[in-house]
């Protein structure tokens, strides 16, 4: 069982057990379920931030909004004109695309998109995140210094989806 720091079960573990069972799909309605509840539940964040993260595995899309010491997990559906089918490679010409209507602006938002089997390589373990990312698997869109700025964020984000990520299985 998952513990915080104080060596007591999390909350959010008791529910996953009980409300999403053994085991959760990767990227399923379950797992968004679970995920935006993980999220929303975590706490501050460990420091002021301003982004939206957005997420591309094949055709399903979605953003991790950071503001105001919180963060949200946002669906989003792909329109016609942005949908990639599922055989063609991606490149920064197939990327999610960065919306500069959103809160920020597009300075402060940055996208990541890949193929399905990547994303569950890289969520399994079995392949390294930043090797992905260097042999092009993992298309990144925006500027690589918000990452590197807003590190402690995404370890909070980490952190917050670890319970998940342990009943979480990937096929």
């Amino acid at each position: 069982m998952f513990h915080c720091s104080s060596g007591a079960p999390t909350a959010l573990w008791a529910k996953l057990l009980t409300g999403y069972g053994p085991v959760v799909q990767y990227l399923s309605d379950e797992w968004f379920s679970a995920a935006t509840e993980a999220i929303a539940t975590a706490g501050a964040l460990p420091g002021p931030c301003d982004l939206t993260v957005h997420q591309r595995v094949d055709d399903l899309t979605w953003s991790v909004r950071f503001f105001d010491q919180r963060a949200e997990l946002l669906r989003t559906a792909l329109s016609s004109d942005t949908a990639v089918p599922r055989d063609t490679a991606l490149s920064r010409d197939t990327a999610l695309p960065r919306d500069t209507a959103s809160d920020g602006g597009a300075d402060s938002q940055v996208s990541f998109s890949q193929t399905r089997d990547v994303a569950n390589s890289i969520g399994s373990g079995q392949r390294d995140a930043h090797e992905a990312f260097l042999l092009g698997d993992v298309v990144f869109d925006g500027d690589v210094e918000l990452l590197i700025k807003h590190r402690a964020v995404f370890d909070w984000l980490e952190s917050a989806l670890a319970p998940l990520m342990a009943i979480t299985t990937f096929t």
